[in-house]
């Protein structure tokens, strides 16, 4: 089943960024094949026919500039394809309004760049419809009452951390819960600080057996200037580290480094000082 879905991205969808991969083919990574496609699309088991998802919530987390905003896209396009799901509703929760049309505009790109997927989805102003299912794609923003009245078949959210509650979430799983083999996925960068929704919903992941998390990041022994952690985040063939040195001389603050690209809740609420040039 991993195996067709990735057949099927590689194929279909293709990079819509505004940068020098426009227009190439979706090639998953190494490390988004294994441990966000495997453990997504192949975990599971044949139940009367039919298979049922091993994990129907996750959480992925990834430093910025790891491409999450086409991730979402390629995913939701992927799986509202392959599962032929009469009248099936497939959507992407945006972190912001601006981002709805972002994430909206890059889906309906992708359609127009494959030949196939233009003859089988319709895009319209604000949903995109499969002309023989009826199945639509939606991008929502992250508003309670945008969840309500749903069933999402698949529900991709984007940037969790910008979450206050977790009301949005909650609406999404509520619309859910009637169907039978649904899922929601949630792609997002660390939090501000360590409390809040994400890092709350992060600290009981263990006791959700249906829930996978993976998370890209430094974990709190690493050092944020010792080079050597580094190397576990350098996974993506365009992060190296020259790149991870440009972020640094960039960041605002060495809280905003750590968030973002270390990809670590900071441990200090108050910490907004600057690098010095020997350091890192």
């Amino acid at each position: 089943m991993a195996r067709d879905y990735e057949k099927c991205c590689a194929a279909k969808c293709h990079h819509v960024s505004n940068d020098q991969y426009y227009g190439q083919p979706f090639l998953l990574e190494d490390f988004q094949r294994e441990n966000i496609w495997k453990p997504i699309f192949a975990c599971g088991e044949m139940a009367g026919g039919k298979f049922k998802r091993k994990h129907r919530r996750a959480i992925i987390g990834l430093p910025s500039g790891y491409g999450k905003t086409e991730l979402a896209a390629a995913m939701v396009l992927t799986i509202a394809t392959m599962e032929v799901v009469y009248n099936g509703q497939y959507g992407v929760v945006a972190s912001s309004k601006d981002q709805v049309r972002n994430i909206f505009d890059k889906i309906v790109t992708m359609i127009k760049l494959d030949e196939d997927f233009n003859e089988q989805w319709s895009p319209g102003k604000d949903v995109i419809t499969h002309k023989e299912t009826g199945a639509k794609i939606m991008v929502l923003p992250n508003k309670p009452d945008a969840l309500e009245s749903w069933h999402f078949n698949v529900l991709i959210f984007d940037e969790m951390h910008v979450y206050k509650d977790d009301r949005v979430w909650a609406a999404g799983l509520k619309g859910q819960k009637v169907l039978e083999n649904p899922l929601s996925i949630g792609i997002t960068t660390a939090g501000d600080s360590r409390e809040g929704f994400l890092w709350e919903t992060l600290k009981k992941a263990d006791d959700d057996p249906g829930m996978y998390v993976y998370w890209l990041g430094l974990d709190d022994k690493d050092k944020i200037d010792d080079r050597k952690a580094w190397e576990k985040l350098m996974v993506a063939s365009w992060v190296t580290w020259d790149s991870i040195q440009d972020q640094r001389g960039s960041a605002s603050s060495k809280r905003a480094f750590e968030r973002y690209t270390a990809n670590r809740f900071p441990s200090k609420k108050d910490d907004y000082s600057c690098f010095s040039s020997q350091q890192l």
